[in-house]
């Protein structure tokens, strides 16, 4: 008891004398405090070979032991806070517990539930943009915003040091008015069927009110509108308590080394434009300076997609980031055909009434009717010669691979597009890894590939597969040839339908000339065939273009692999002469003339049959598509609406989805405006 504690001693003594010992202290504490579970383990879902990791947090007097159980049964070796499984197998499902002990007695967690899938296709959580620290006075808002890829749906867990937060189940958590108690480490767990992802942690602190003023806009940056290769600069300025720090952000991704008041571009690109914004900081907290658009110059073409001729020698280009259509006079004036620039949707309407969204290919009847891939909105739209745009197939509120008729037709991405002579059009059918095919009618099928079943396989037009097409090409004796981009191959479809790869080799990327597979590419992205047979390729990943005969020779026609730049030249010395930067679209002119859409550097360029390479000088013409000063056609604008097919191969060219092609298609649900073709 505790009057038993003092201090003791022994007395020895026998008939000669004694000896008392030294003292010896009894102390005696209160009693032990027992354990208990202050943070239990949470149940946890991944697909075989996944990593799994459980926690627990206790209170109670030191020292604590740990002893982890699956089922009931003791787990040799588990007897930290802590137990985790590197790569998870099927037998390691089950309810896992954990028991924490010390002198005063235990306690056992909740049962936390293990669920290994088996592999699958849905590819687990990763978080593709952390969460940031952040530090405010007391009374001011937090926000903390995480993004993620993986197979939808995606769940959200906010936690607070290792615990839920009731309620927090959403991509970004906020805060209306942080108090200290609000300061500590923040994470968030992002999970799906296949397993989850935990973010970084990030720490909130909150100080106390003090005589610090936080910073405040005063001067918001402004919206700058260039020329390609012009410099352009954002400016901000700022009140509150120095120091100040600034980092600017475009679309919302921090700018490495972009921390002062102003930020300059020197030579603006297409991949440049887009919203820039400004995080203005200090020991008080920090504040965002509104959005800051910086974009190209109409007149020329910022993300130029795709060009075709109609049949008296008129030129057509799409352009995804301008969302139109425009014609191309012979004299170099860009007219505009429909659509607006910088005005995204899905409007039917004459000229600059209509709406498009990131429109992709492009392909002209004979008489100059136009068919768009409107690849943002999913749809097929068509131009009459007076300008007037309706809807062909598709539904812009619909995603899909339905075949029908007109509307009742669904698309993922159509991107290239091309005219057979009898008048079908053919449709590259982007993430859905299919050529499409709609007749004069508008009844869609799917021509050949399988929907969502990405590959490379040859054979008929059922079992064959593609892996994101992006343009398509027809020729005379209705074999359809398709730029298989993430393949890295040319494919050719019989009329038959039996696909075979004409050019390239499957999941290899180079820029290798030779026959059939002993030819390498790397991203091929547009198409168009010759009088002769010939089929021109736009390497983009090369930055050069290619030709393809009729037996499968492949060489380069002009450009360099090893270079993305724009440089004319002639190919009497050598190919090598000329640079393209990133070409997406090809047509061929009556001439015989090669016209490239070479969008890295937002410019038209044209390839002489002598190989002499120029780019077209641009000027921006009245809009509504007037033929003024236009000399490539005595009867400009005044044909025929009839629908009759084009004699050519119909051209079309590639969607502006650049390498990855990441098209997760929020290309309908938000705007993406980054630009991506350098």
């Amino acid at each position: 008891a505790t009057g038993d504690a003092g201090t003791y001693t022994v007395v020895v003594s026998n008939s000669a004398g004694s000896a008392t010992s030294n003292g010896a202290t009894l102390t005696v504490n209160a009693a032990a405090t027992a354990p208990s579970i202050t943070t239990q383990p949470s149940s946890q879902t991944v697909t075989v070979g996944g990593s799994v990791s459980f926690s627990v947090a206790a209170s109670g007097t030191a020292p604590l032991s740990y002893q982890w159980k699956k089922g009931g049964a003791n787990i040799s070796g588990a007897t930290s806070a802590t137990y985790s499984i590197a790569s998870a197998a099927a037998g390691d499902a089950g309810t896992y517990t954990v028991v924490v002990s010390n002198s005063a007695g235990s306690a056992t967690s909740n049962g936390a539930t293990l669920t290994v899938n088996a592999a699958s296709t849905v590819t687990a959580p990763s978080i593709t943009t952390q969460p940031s620290s952040q530090t405010v006075t007391v009374g001011s808002s937090v926000s903390f915003s995480v993004a993620a890829s993986g197979t939808a749906p995606l769940n959200y867990q906010w936690k607070k040091g290792g615990a839920d937060i009731s309620g927090a189940t959403s991509a970004t958590y906020s805060i209306a008015s942080a108090a200290t108690g609000d300061a500590g480490t923040y994470t968030v767990v992002v999970s799906n069927s296949a397993g989850s992802a935990t973010s970084n942690s990030v720490t909130l602190t909150v100080n106390a009110a003090s005589t610090v003023t936080a910073p405040s806009i005063t001067t918001q940056p402004a919206s700058v509108t260039v020329l390609a290769g012009q410099s352009a600069t954002f400016t901000v300025t700022a009140s509150g308590t120095a120091p100040l720090s600034y980092q600017w952000l475009r679309d919302g991704a921090t700018i490495s080394g972009a921390t002062s008041a102003s930020y300059t571009i020197n030579a603006v690109a297409a991949n440049d434009a887009g919203a820039y914004t400004v995080v203005v900081t200090n020991s008080a907290g920090s504040v965002t300076s509104n959005s800051a658009t910086l974009a190209l110059a109409s007149g020329i073409f910022p993300h130029l997609t795709a060009l075709t001729f109609d049949g008296s020698g008129r030129l057509y280009a799409t352009d995804s980031t301008n969302d139109t259509v425009q014609r191309i006079a012979a004299d170099g004036t860009v007219y505009l055909v429909a659509g607006t620039t910088g005005s995204a949707g899905s409007t039917n309407g004459t000229g600059s009434a209509a709406r498009f969204n990131q429109p992709g290919g492009v392909v002209a009847t004979r008489d100059g009717v136009l068919y768009v891939a409107d690849t943002a909105n999913a749809l097929i739209r068509r131009i009459a010669t007076n300008g007037t745009v309706t809807t062909f197939a598709g539904n812009a509120a619909l995603r899909g691979n339905v075949n029908g008729n007109g509307t009742a037709a669904t698309f993922s991405a159509p991107t290239g597009l091309a005219l057979d002579s009898a008048g079908n059009l053919y449709v590259a059918d982007a993430t859905n890894h299919t050529i499409r095919k709609i007749t004069s009618s508008g009844a869609v099928t799917t021509f050949a590939g399988q929907a969502g079943t990405p590959g490379s396989a040859n054979g008929s037009a059922t079992s064959a597969r593609f892996n994101t097409p992006t343009a398509v090409a027809v020729d005379s004796s209705g074999n359809v040839y398709v730029a298989d981009t993430n393949n890295n191959t040319v494919r050719k479809i019989n009329a038959g339908g039996t696909v075979t790869t004409l050019a390239g080799l499957s999941g290899v990327s180079g820029a290798t000339d030779g026959n059939g597979a002993d030819a390498l590419f790397n991203q091929p992205q547009g198409l168009a065939l010759d009088a002769a047979g010939n089929l021109y390729v736009a390497d983009t990943g090369n930055s050069s273009v290619r030709k393809i005969t009729s037996n499968g020779t492949v060489t380069t026609v002009a450009g360099l692999s090893t270079v993305s730049s724009e440089n004319n030249g002639t190919g009497s010395s050598g190919a090598n002469d000329s640079l393209f930067n990133h070409p997406l679209a090809l047509a061929v002119g009556s001439n015989g003339a090669l016209y490239v859409g070479d969008t890295g550097a937002a410019a038209v360029r044209t390839v002489s049959p002598d190989g002499t390479v120029t780019t077209l000088a641009l000027k921006l013409g009245q809009s509504g598509g007037s033929s003024s000063g236009d000399s490539s056609s005595s009867n400009d604008d005044t044909h025929s609406s009839d629908d009759s097919s084009s004699d050519s191969s119909g051209g079309g060219g590639a969607a502006g989805l650049w390498l990855p092609l990441a098209l997760s298609l929020a290309l309908a649900a938000r705007r993406r405006r980054a630009r991506s073709a350098v």
